[in-house]
């Protein structure tokens, strides 16, 4: 919930709009956190957040998680520590560290 929140007081302190593109942006917030209370994962939270900022019909903004890329360069990390005998099997079995 507290993730919630402070991501609803950056838009709050800096969305270009005061007006909020006339959405009533505390009335979103009051209308999205007991879906927040629901949430069973992170992607849980990211999904209610994605729709949260998507009422302010701005383009340019919303909520990601983390990149395509980062978990790639972890798993090279991850992978990068393995023995040279290392099967695809073994790559395809290995757990990446967050």
């Amino acid at each position: 919930v507290a993730v919630f929140h402070q991501a609803w007081e950056i838009l709050n302190d800096n969305f270009f709009d005061a007006k909020f593109n006339g959405v009533d942006w505390k009335g979103v917030e009051a209308r999205y956190e007991p879906y927040v209370d629901g949430a069973q994962s992170t992607e849980d939270l990211r999904r209610i957040m994605r729709f949260m900022v998507g009422e302010l019909n701005a383009s340019h903004s919303g909520v990601n998680g983390p990149s395509w890329t980062l978990d790639a360069v972890d798993f090279c990390r991850a992978i990068a520590r393995r023995p040279a005998s290392t099967t695809v099997d073994d790559l395809l079995n290995t757990e990446v560290p967050y």
